[in-house]
């Protein structure tokens, strides 16, 4: 739970579990670029309360649709 900052670049990564970073709740910054996500719900980060959550590098992705309202809590 104290992890702060988690890089998962170039992972060849499609998606993360559902809530499966929830309980980093010191999160501030997530590295998740250079892989094959399509949306940010991928990440499966919006049912988590993360209020030091401050920074995401989603670059080199293949984004393709951005929600409004996707922010995280």
């Amino acid at each position: 739970t104290n992890l702060q900052s988690l890089n998962l670049a170039y992972n060849n990564l499609w998606s993360l579990p559902k809530d499966s970073l929830c309980d980093l709740v010191n999160l501030r910054k997530l590295n998740v670029s250079h892989n094959h996500i399509l949306d940010v719900l991928d990440l499966g980060l919006e049912n988590c309360e993360m209020p030091e959550f401050r920074k995401l590098d989603f670059s080199h992705n293949h984004l393709t649709t951005w929600r409004s309202g996707s922010a995280f809590r």
